[in-house]
């Protein structure tokens, strides 16, 4: 009983593996990948700071200290989660071996729930049916055939099968009723739960690793746009706005075609043409083209009239509104407004609409 209550107890090892084992071998191997990606991840950050030659601006050698700096740190954090992983995972296999023998020598003592040890004992009696039958069969095979009785050792066949049958389905109904008395003692619960906090333990490393990167980078985000004039700036605005153009143009090519997508860059234009200075102008010359001239605005451009005289008077004073125009901001907006024209006539030619 106790040889048959080892051997059942045997059959646990994978279970306990799959209980602690599994998880943390998993855990231990994601922590050694998430270390040796860190690694690769700061020599590459390196790299690529050695790399940069004489011409590198200021704000690419910042950058590039930054992609160090913040590589070095995962790094850190990596080896240490590796360091936890492995050493939970080495605390955890002790302990397995520990419930491992102390289970067993439970089975063999007679010390497990009433259940398990009749489970034992109903499979030690299975095994004990088989060898019987086997041994019966071996006795009728060793007599002659001409003197053995007829179909004698077919029939012991037919008892050795249905032995052997019953043992596998006593063997199945053991090994279930064993599991459950297994997992059901302290120490594997222990091991599950603990296999579970290494799990939420290095879950959480990486949730707050990934934190910490996200703050860092917008942290060097906010620096950088007080580095950036305001020309470098609108730069990667209108930048930002041209990609987001072509995305939308490219869905209305997709959805409702070329002519679509052709009103839809003509209307970009149009919108980044209003609120500038050229639009005003326009307005305004619209405007005067509708109403026409008034008497007021006649008799301002004859000479001969006390109006003329008046305006005449203030031209010669240099007191006329349209050298109020800016026109170092007016230059700005058309160069500016030439640029955006550019910039979508290559969004137009890259979708094919121009």
């Amino acid at each position: 009983a106790n040889l048959s209550a080892a051997r059942s107890a045997e059959t646990f090892a994978e279970t306990l593996n799959k209980v602690a084992g599994d998880l943390a071998d998993t855990l231990l191997s994601e922590a050694t990948s998430g270390s040796e990606q860190a690694r690769r991840e700061l020599n590459e950050a390196i790299g690529k700071r050695e790399a940069l030659g004489p011409k590198a601006t200021d704000e690419q050698r910042r950058k590039a200290d930054a992609d160090i700096e913040t590589a070095a740190r995962n790094k850190r954090l990596a080896e240490d989660a590796q360091k936890i992983a492995r050493d939970e995972r080495q605390a955890i296999e002790q302990q397995r071996r520990v419930e491992q023998e102390d289970f067993n020598r439970d089975a063999r003592r007679g010390m497990l729930s009433r259940e398990a040890n009749a489970a034992i004992k109903e499979r030690e009696k299975a095994d004990k049916e088989v060898a019987k039958r086997e041994k019966e069969r071996a006795k009728i095979a060793a007599i002659p055939e001409f003197i053995r009785a007829p179909n004698a050792l077919e029939r012991e066949d037919r008892r050795l099968a249905d032995a052997q049958r019953r043992r596998q389905e006593v063997q199945e109904r053991t090994e279930g009723t064993l599991k459950d008395a297994f997992e059901a003692r302290p120490g594997v619960q222990d091991l599950r739960d603990r296999a579970d906090e290494l799990d939420i333990e290095l879950a959480k490393r990486r949730a707050l690793a990934e934190q910490a990167a996200a703050d860092n980078s917008a942290s060097i985000e906010r620096g950088r746009e007080f580095t950036l004039s305001d020309t470098q700036k609108r730069a990667e605005e209108l930048e930002r706005q041209a990609t987001d153009i072509e995305n939308a143009l490219r869905q209305e090519l997709d959805t409702n075609g070329r002519d679509a997508a052709l009103q839809g860059l003509n209307n970009a234009r149009g919108s980044f043409f209003q609120g500038t200075m050229m639009a005003g102008f326009q307005q305004e010359r619209r405007n005067a083209l509708l109403q026409g001239p008034s008497r007021a605005a006649l008799q301002a451009t004859d000479v001969t009239t006390v109006q003329g005289q008046s305006e005449l008077n203030r031209l010669i004073r240099g007191e006329d509104s349209a050298l109020d125009v800016n026109l170092v901001e007016l230059q700005k907006q058309s160069e500016e407004l030439a640029r955006i024209n550019e910039r979508l006539d290559q969004v137009g030619n890259s979708l094919g609409i121009l």
